[in-house]
């Protein structure tokens, strides 16, 4: 069982006096919200890697400061563990999904005991695919779904069970994600994130996924849930309710976290902490974030993790 607290603060001054950490794990910078967050997290010189999961070109893998590892979990658990570290934060606006998975998976496996924080810089403003006000937006390349290493399953052996959606601004990843699930007679929940980060945000993502939740012949019926798009801790507890309901029913859950990031926090710390018997389980397509994606920075989130 793990608690999630919470702070925010939309001034960077304010966001840089929250702590220090001994040792911060970040991905690659993309825009200037990656900037200012890792320069809050990198206050006081703490010890600090860069870790990726795909390099230019489309190789897949994982790297740390560039170097491949060839056995991830256990070389950052001896990164971890090796040293007294006290204090870990994750970067979670520049780390990508799955780095963050992976990285969790490392610290909720191993025997490190230390405090756990993870940072966020909530975008001021999207890049819209057109200089023309629309509710398309331009935030990343599509990818393939698939299931996500130490946290995946073989839909084809259960006839039936629960798909969760994280939803946000990009409908097209959706129905990638339809189309290559074939979810069959598994049932589907749609979660969007409401409120939004700013009042009517929550709209863009309602017009970008509209088309396959009213699609029932082809998808079935959606249920519809909600949870703030910056609040970890209220996805988590959904997950929570969510998972507790299959479980009742001796059947697996499967998530798609295609929405906002603290979503996709949640998402990871769920089946980090509720996986021990392969009935909660994540896929996903780790699309290539675009550069400069997001401009200014409305508010910073910081998610201490209490195990």
């Amino acid at each position: 069982m793990i608690r999630i607290k919470s702070k925010s603060t939309e001034s960077e001054s304010a966001a840089a006096d929250w702590g220090q950490w001994d040792l911060v794990f970040h991905g690659p910078i993309l825009d200037q919200r990656g900037e200012k967050s890792l320069a809050i997290t990198s206050k006081g010189q703490p010890e600090t890697h860069l870790i990726e999961s795909e390099k230019p070109g489309g190789k897949r893998g994982f790297w740390l400061d560039g170097a491949e590892l060839s056995r991830p979990v256990q070389q950052i658990a001896n990164l971890i563990l090796a040293s007294e570290v006290k204090r870990i934060c994750l970067e979670a606006t520049t780390l990508g999904f799955l780095e963050l998975v992976q990285l969790l998976t490392v610290i909720f496996r191993k025997e490190w005991t230390g405090d756990l924080d993870i940072a966020y810089a909530e975008p001021g403003e999207y890049r819209e695919r057109s200089p023309v006000k629309t509710r398309e937006f331009e935030l990343s390349t599509e990818g393939v779904f698939a299931g996500v290493k130490d946290h995946s399953l073989n839909m084809t052996d259960h006839e039936s069970g629960l798909i969760v959606f994280f939803l946000g601004y990009e409908g097209a990843r959706f129905n990638k994600a339809l189309e290559q699930i074939q979810a069959g007679k598994w049932k589907k929940t749609a979660v969007f994130g409401v409120p939004g980060y700013r009042a009517g945000w929550e709209m863009n993502a309602f017009e970008a996924n509209s088309q396959p939740l009213t699609r029932n012949d082809e998808y079935g019926v959606f249920s519809i849930e909600y949870c703030g798009a910056a609040s970890v801790s209220a996805a988590f507890d959904l997950l929570r309710r969510l998972g507790d309901e299959q479980m009742r029913e001796e059947q697996p859950m499967l998530i798609a976290p295609i929405g906002t990031k603290p979503h996709g926090i949640a998402a990871a710390l769920y089946c980090c902490c509720y996986n021990k018997f392969d009935d909660n389980a994540l896929t996903y397509d780790n699309p290539v974030r675009s550069k400069g994606r997001t401009r200014d920075v409305r508010k910073f989130h910081l998610y201490r993790i209490e195990r």
